[in-house]
């Protein structure tokens, strides 16, 4: 599975029914649910979160720049079937 590039968080050439974020530690498990749901017809792309976090967050950690990301995805990206929704998924904690 590709990894989407920040190009593709900004300008997408193709419309999501489904924007998955996800930490890189959860990536084998989010890329499993990309093909359940693709196999679903819905078509999906899966984002690394840090991605997200630098291009709408200033590399910052927090919930501003996934909004940030939806809000930009709502306005700019190709029209889906419906709007994106967004999941992710963050490490455990390093005790």
């Amino acid at each position: 599975m590709e990894r989407a590039s920040l190009d593709e968080l900004i300008a997408p050439t193709d419309p999501c029914d489904l924007l998955i974020l996800t930490h890189e530690a959860f990536r084998p498990m989010a890329e499993r649910l990309a093909e359940f749901r693709r196999s679903q017809g819905l078509r999906v792309t899966v984002a690394d979160v840090q991605s997200a976090y630098d291009q709408f967050g200033d590399g910052e950690f927090g919930p501003v720049a996934i909004r940030r990301l939806l809000a930009h995805a709502m306005r700019h990206w190709p029209r889906a079937r419906r709007p994106p929704c967004c999941s992710w998924a963050t490490p455990p904690a390093i005790t």
